[in-house]
């Protein structure tokens, strides 16, 4: 019997997929079955995760989220390559530590543009692609998103590396540790899958108890 959770041959899009967070679900999709498109600016992270897996399971697409018409044709590439997408994953993400009287516009200019416009762009042409094939959480489809603690990326390890903040962030965590990437697997594997069948509009706090305390 089939299990509820069972992603094999499926295929999903995965934005922000060479980072720290998106790499880790790109490459556990994989293992599970999934066929992955993995979308990123940094070509050369890109290229070396997708060169792990067997060719026929990914494709790789190099561009700049903020760009609408590269957003679009990646996600149309993926359906002519394998004929259907059934989900997408957004990873993509800027994290910038500044007060707003010292924050410049251009700054928070590239964060909207990164974390609210190209996400609004992504996931509004995933769903005109999902729609027509009446899959994808599709005309049911579903919209979820997932809020984890703070975790020691790329992004983020400047900032925790600069005196208490590391101890400090720790220390607002009740289960006393900071979040890693694979702590999402579960929660994203739930909402792909038929488990996740009725689960929308949510935000899921994947967060050691961080929200709470």
């Amino acid at each position: 019997m089939q299990s509820i959770f069972d992603l094999h041959d499926r295929v999903i899009a995965v934005a922000g997929a060479a980072g720290a967070f998106g790499s880790v679900i790109s490459g556990e999709l994989v293992n599970l079955g999934r066929r992955v498109a993995m979308f990123d600016r940094n070509e050369d992270n890109l290229h070396e995760l997708a060169s792990r897996f067997d060719a026929n399971s990914v494709i790789e697409e190099f561009f700049d989220v903020t760009e609408e018409a590269a957003c679009e044709s990646a996600l149309q590439n993926a359906r002519e390559k394998w004929g259907r997408l059934d989900g997408f994953v957004n990873c993509v993400g800027l994290f910038e530590i500044a007060a707003a009287t010292r924050m410049s516009e251009k700054i928070f200019a590239r964060i909207i543009g990164t974390n609210l416009n190209a996400a609004f762009v992504l996931c509004r042409t995933a769903a005109t692609v999902m729609i027509p094939q009446n899959y994808g959480r599709s005309n049911a489809i579903t919209v979820n998103a997932i809020s984890p603690a703070i975790c020691d990326t790329s992004l983020t390890h400047s900032f925790l590396e600069q005196g208490v903040n590391r101890d400090l962030a720790r220390s607002r965590i009740p289960l006393g540790r900071l979040f890693e990437p694979r702590d999402l697997l579960g929660t994203v594997i739930l909402l792909l899958s038929q488990a996740g069948l009725l689960i929308t509009g949510q935000a899921i706090h994947v967060d050691c108890g961080r929200t709470i305390s």
